[in-house]
């Protein structure tokens, strides 16, 4: 961890030694989960809210985590919490535009400058107007975590120019934005579910994806991919919610000690996601992929023409927070 990152974690963790009793009159127990391993940078952020809740309440503040093993979708696992089936979940922000188109926002492409960039968003105000839209949809926000910068692999050829997305079937999400994405840059987007992506790359269906570089050696593409052009187009954050029904029915310190733990987690979650970023590039290069770096410019005036289209029709009334995330550079 950076030590700047590290100095203001430990402040935080020493100043809510003090804010906060170690006891409370009952024991506390709630279910997190995720769709992801507990060596991604979720499962490390979501094991370190555990253990400090575990261990600023003495023990009193129990976390069940599940990783990929409660089954289902992500998009499944956010209605569990809506219903209160389970209390809280960890999933890609975009799952919520289910629920509110808004939350296509992280959808659209070359939104960012770089990760800290995003973080500066979420963190401020078109953060806090999300957070509203989430509360409205009975959904409580605990903590900001990150999935990844996305950038795309293929079997095909090395991505140094946005001439040579021209043809590539790559598998992508369900989403009109990131369909739109691809097609501006020439490629033939082919919605698809994750579950299905690593065969369909094996069995050439598909020439490539487009994904977070730790979710691409996460999920062992490069066994059956080339290459990897950190086209770094999409910023993927991925929110902590909580079923808000039941965040509301605790006690005031326990909804505290709550927030206050998940801001830094956090914290270390982002940290812990840079370091496995790094090492995922660095992974598939050793393990024989091309990595290539492409000037971006091209790539971000090429899609405009998203923004022209959806802009409008997904951010509604919130179109204004893309002048505000222009201005954060």
């Amino acid at each position: 961890m950076k030590s700047s990152a590290l100095k203001v974690l430990l402040l935080s963790s020493m100043m809510a030694v003090f804010s906060f009793g170690t006891a409370f009159a009952q024991k506390y127990e709630f279910k997190l989960a995720s769709v992801v391993s507990e060596d991604h940078p979720y499962g490390h952020g979501q094991n370190f809210f555990k253990d400090e809740l575990a261990k600023r309440s003495n023990g009193n503040i129990v976390i069940q985590n599940y990783f990929g093993t409660l089954g289902g979708s992500e998009r499944d696992l956010l209605e569990s919490t809506q219903h209160g089936a389970i209390e809280m979940v960890l999933i890609a922000s975009s799952v919520v535009s289910a629920y509110d188109k808004r939350f296509n926002l992280f959808n659209f492409p070359y939104l960012f400058d770089s990760p800290e960039h995003g973080f500066k968003a979420i963190d401020g105000q078109v953060g806090k107007d999300l957070e509203a839209i989430a509360d409205k949809q009975g959904l409580k926000v605990i903590a900001w975590f990150i999935n990844g910068v996305h950038s795309v692999t293929n079997s095909k050829r090395a991505i140094n120019t946005v001439e040579d997305m021209k043809g590539l079937k790559l598998r992508c999400m369900e989403s009109p934005v990131i369909i739109a994405t691809w097609k501006s840059l020439g490629a033939v987007p082919t919605p698809m579910a994750l579950g299905e992506t690593f065969t369909a790359l094996q069995q050439g269906t598909v020439d490539g994806q487009e994904n977070a570089t730790t979710a691409s050696w996460a999920n062992k593409y490069y066994e059956v991919q080339k290459y990897l052009g950190l086209t770094n187009h999409m910023f993927n954050p991925g929110p902590v919610v909580m079923n808000k029904q039941k965040f509301e029915s605790l006690p005031k310190d326990v909804q505290d000690l709550l927030v206050q733990v998940g801001k830094e987690a956090t914290a270390f979650q982002r940290e812990e996601w840079k370091r496995q970023d790094a090492l995922a590039v660095q992974r598939m290069k050793d393990y024989g992929l091309t990595v290539t770096t492409p000037d971006l410019a091209p790539f971000r005036e090429a899609v405009k023409v998203v923004y022209d289209q959806y802009a409008k029709e997904m951010l509604g009334d919130s179109i204004g927070w893309l002048d505000v995330i222009r201005d954060m550079k």
